[in-house]
């Protein structure tokens, strides 16, 4: 799909209407308290913990819309993230990491859950006027690893920078303070996780600490030092004209409208972003050092695509740029460095953290460990993961991706596209009419793996009304010409 000038001339007239992270700032919030608050709906069973506890802190850090191949660890030759550089030298890097989907809500819903978007039904959402609506709640059927952790014994803490994943949609349950923040910058983040410091240096027993960064979700903006360190050949009307965009539309117009100047310009502001949320992370440690001692795993929700299949943004396919994802696993002060090529999902998450926690493995969870308490990775054999979008009408999607394949399953158009990532790992090829017998295989594979995972009932929060959803289909953020650039 291209966009059009139609396109982006309708969304110059929207007005007043705001639409999941629209906002020309990223200062807007959603559902943000003033000071953290007690999480709702815990669990009262506290598991006793053995007399001697050895187990460990964990920090659970992930980055809204990071893109694996934007960092020098994956081979990016921009050093845009230096202290998560530091990170991973002393961690377990995982090359194959693959989202459930290419948006936020069902991923981190998959990675609290450790199910599927089938299974735990949060796969849709939008944002109007500062609320967020038609976003399903998570089943309190479903356990997450925060709960857990915290029925083990953990003292459960949060603080996220995206509006979508509060306390309303069931996102905070099994903390014991949870506090969304919006959808704000990284320094925001960090006043919000200066107020938790004292009482997590304090707390007794284990920690585990969520904290989950909005940058360098679009809009994207100039941050210097950064942006001229990483386009040396910038010129001064560029770095001006840079600094002054605040808004995700003349962003992507620059990037639609000017070419291969363009994209370099939009992702240089991208990598800034990038380089932005690193520096605060690193202030996260100093201010907080016994971090250091912490277990650490770092991920993504999911990528972000610059024209590489005709588009910009996520939540519209799912391409490598938009599912593939970082993930590391670092233990407490840093261990040997290590990497695997196993294939992973992020709803590897719970099992694996309940694995290095010590704890039961909850049998609804449809990922598995990834990685031992020595550091090593658990090789188990041949593996397929899934990914899946149903969000808007007309971008219904699912992929199938084993050892070598990719199949993608567009439901809304019955077509399928197949990909082998070993010679073609941008999928640039696809070679569905060619390899028909694995296409047909792949696609049976992926039919039969998505019957089974049965849906638990979920609620839907928010309704929109009838004018505000007409203007949303003629942006085509519902309809057949669905242009969604969300979260």
């Amino acid at each position: 799909m291209q966009f059009s000038g139609g396109f982006l001339s309708l969304l110059a007239l929207a007005g007043g209407l705001w639409l999941s992270g629209c906002n020309s700032e990223k200062a807007a919030q959603v559902n943000t308290p003033k000071t953290p608050q007690p999480a709702a709906e815990m669990r009262p069973n506290i598991q006793s913990p053995p007399e001697e506890d050895s187990r460990p802190d964990i920090l659970l850090l992930t980055i809204d819309t990071l893109r694996q191949e934007n960092l020098s660890f994956y081979g990016y030759t921009v050093e845009n993230a230096p202290f998560l550089s530091s990170l991973a030298a002393g961690a377990t890097i995982f090359d194959r990491a693959y989202s459930t989907s290419s948006w936020t809500v069902p991923a981190v819903a998959s990675m609290l859950t450790g199910v599927y978007p089938s299974t735990h039904g949060a796969i849709h959402g939008v944002v109007l006027k500062g609320k967020v609506v038609q976003q399903e709640v998570l089943p309190a059927s479903l356990p997450t690893i925060a709960e857990k952790l915290h029925a083990a014994g953990y003292r459960t803490y949060a603080v996220v920078a995206n509006g979508h994943i509060d306390a309303s949609h069931g996102f905070a349950r099994g903390f014991d303070t949870f506090d969304c923040i919006g959808f704000v910058p990284a320094d925001t983040a960090g006043a919000a996780l200066d107020r938790l410091s004292e009482g997590i240096a304090n707390t007794e027993g284990p920690v585990f600490l969520w904290v989950h960064y909005f940058d360098p979700h679009q809009p994207c903006f100039a941050h210097e030092p950064w942006l001229s360190r990483f386009r040396a050949d910038l010129t001064e009307a560029e770095r001006n004209r840079l600094a002054a965009m605040r808004d995700r539309k003349s962003i992507w117009e620059m990037i639609l409208k000017e070419g291969r100047r363009g994209r370099e310009l939009g992702m240089a502001m991208y990598d800034s972003e990038i380089a932005y949320c690193d520096q605060y992370i690193g202030d996260l440690f100093k201010k907080m050092p016994f971090l250091d001692q912490f277990l650490i795993m770092v991920t993504a929700d999911h990528g972000d695509e610059y024209l590489e299949h005709g588009d910009l943004g996520h939540g519209f396919n799912l391409y490598e740029e938009t599912v593939k994802i970082p993930f590391f696993v670092r233990p407490p002060g840093g261990g040997e460095a290590r990497r695997s090529d196993r294939l992973m999902s992020i709803l590897d998450v719970p099992p694996t953290l309940a694995a290095l926690a010590g704890i039961t493995v909850d049998d609804q969870w449809q990922g598995r460990a990834v990685i031992g308490v020595d550091g090593d990775p658990l090789l188990e054999g041949r593996r397929e993961v899934l990914a899946e979008l149903d969000r808007f009408k007309g971008y219904s999607q699912s992929a199938i991706i084993t050892e070598r394949w990719k199949l993608i399953w567009n439901r809304s158009r019955g077509s399928v596209e197949l990909y082998d990532l070993l010679s073609d790992p941008m999928e640039g090829k696809d070679t569905s009419a060619s390899a028909t017998k694995k296409s047909a295989s792949l696609f049976e594979d992926l039919r039969w793996r998505l019957s089974e995972l049965r849906q638990t009932g979920v609620t839907t929060t928010g309704a929109v009304d009838p004018d505000r959803l007409e203007a949303l289909r003629m942006l085509g953020y519902v309809g057949e010409q669905n242009e969604n650039i969300d979260h």
